[in-house]
C-alpha cells in the first residue's frame, strides 16, 4: 500500500495521474487530497521586504520546549512527527524562534527537509504584532542567501497566509500546487483510519 500521507508539489494534471495510480494500487479505495496549497517563491534576497525585529523580542534557536509546542499545534500532525522535527534541527536546517521578555516562545518558523519554509506559527495572543512578517521575511532571506532562492506553501483556503507571503515579497506560482496530505475514505473501516484534529478548514487529517 502506498503511504496515506505525503507532501508533493505538482500541477493539477500531474496530481490527477497520481490519484489514479494510487487508487489502482489500493483496491480502488477513494483517495482525497486533505489539503491543497499554493507555492510561493522568491529568487533574490533583494526582493524580500526588510522587516525590523519587533521591540522587546529576542530571537534564538528552537529549544526542546518549543519543539514540543510546535508539534502540539501543527495542523498536519501525524505519528512520528516528533522525530522528524528533531531530525530537521539536528541536520542544521534553518530554524528561528522568537521569545518575549520572559523567555517564552511567541512564534517560530523552520525549513523542512525538502527545502521549503514551513511550520510558521505565532502564538494566538501575540498575533497582529508583526512577528509572522519578521519570521517569514528573515527565513526567506536566509534561504535566498544560502541557496539562491526560497520557497514555501500556503493552503489555498488560508487567505491571510497567502497575503503574508506576498507582503514580504514572495510570488505565487501560477501552476504548482502542493498536495499537502493524502487520506483514504475515512468510512472504510478496513483501513483503520485514525482521525486527527481539524486543520482549520473543516477537513480532518487521517492516518493509518
Amino acid at each position: 500500500m502506498f503511504p496515506v500521507n505525503g507532501r508533493i508539489g505538482l500541477t493539477e494534471q500531474q496530481f490527477s495521474v497520481l490519484e489514479r495510480t494510487l487508487k489502482s494500487h489500493n483496491d480502488g479505495e477513494d483517495l482525497y487530497p486533505a489539503d491543497k496549497a499554493f507555492m510561493f517563491y522568491v529568487d533574490s534576497p533583494d526582493a524580500i521586504l526588510h522587516v525590523t525585529k519587533p521591540i522587546g523580542i529576542t530571537s534564538g534557536p528552537m529549544t526542546d520546549k518549543v519543539m514540543e509546542l510546535a508539534v502540539s499545534v501543527w495542523n498536519f500532525y501525524e505519528e512520528g512527527f516528533e522525530e522528524y522535527f528533531k531530525e530537521i534541527v539536528s541536520n542544521n536546517n534553518p530554524a528561528l524562534c522568537l521569545y518575549d521578555k520572559h523567555g517564552e516562545p511567541v512564534g517560530w518558523v523552520l525549513q523542512h527537509m525538502t527545502g521549503d519554509i514551513g511550520l510558521l506559527y505565532v502564538v494566538p495572543e501575540h498575533r497582529g504584532k508583526g512577528y509572522g512578517k519578521y519570521l517569514l521575511s528573515t527565513m526567506a532571506k536566509i534561504n535566498c542567501e544560502r541557496n539562491g532562492f526560497a520557497f514555501s506553501f500556503a493552503q489555498t483556503w488560508n487567505e491571510k497566509s497567502c497575503r503574508l507571503h506576498e507582503f514580504v515579497g514572495m510570488k505565487k506560482h501560477s501552476d504548482i500546487y502542493l498536495k499537502q496530505h493524502f487520506r483514504f475514505n475515512p468510512e472504510n473501516e478496513r483501513l483503520k483510519i485514525k482521525t486527527l484534529p481539524s486543520s482549520g478548514n473543516g477537513i480532518r487529517q487521517c492516518t493509518t
